[in-house]
């Protein structure tokens, strides 16, 4: 059966409370991290809680001098960025022009 879901939210930050016992050694209870879901469908990152898989997903530690509102919006502005910078055929003395 085919369930067309739907999810709000791609993007998140916040404190880790639980840590699968598989990745106690990178990861432990109280850090604080940001992220994007790569999950098509399903629970979105709009809610209070959100189950994250760092197999799938991309998971970083925010750096302490981010605020929670920085950190959220960082991996959609930082990857499109990047990708644009990938992609972009710049050569030496290239200027980039970097709007909002």
């Amino acid at each position: 059966m085919f369930l067309d879901e739907k999810c709000l939210g791609r993007d998140f930050a916040g404190v880790i409370e639980e840590v699968g016992t598989n990745l106690q050694e990178k990861w432990s209870t109280g850090d604080k991290v940001c992220g994007m879901t790569i999950r098509v469908g399903g629970q979105g990152t709009i809610s209070s809680r959100i189950l994250v898989d760092p197999s799938s997903d991309v998971v970083m530690t925010v750096p302490e001098s981010l605020s929670d509102e920085e950190a959220a919006a960082l991996p959609l502005t930082f990857g499109t960025a990047y990708r644009c910078l990938a992609y972009a055929k710049l050569g030496a003395g290239s200027r980039v022009c970097t709007l909002g």
